[in-house]
């Protein structure tokens, strides 16, 4: 039999069929890396809410502060300082 080249012929849908799953591959990895990039900033302001939770109570929450609260003449004079 005589070699036609056919080897050099692509069949058109074997490469629809490539091309196809090549598409879902890169969507894939794409949405694969940005739910990644989603979860790690979550996670980070998850981690800084969490830091400036703390951070108020353990401030706000101390003696010196709610002292302050208790006594309408010291809060007047801790909103002339500032502090409140």
């Amino acid at each position: 039999m005589y070699d036609t080249g056919g080897s050099f012929l692509r069949d058109p849908i074997d490469e629809v069929v490539k091309s196809f799953w090549w598409i879902i591959f890169e969507y894939h990895h794409f949405f694969s890396r940005f739910n990644e990039a989603l979860l790690t900033c979550s996670f980070r302001y998850n981690r800084l809410r969490e830091k400036i939770s703390l951070f108020n109570h353990q401030v706000f929450r101390s003696p010196p502060i709610m002292a302050l609260a208790m006594n309408p003449t010291s809060i007047s004079l801790a909103s002339r300082v500032g502090i409140t």
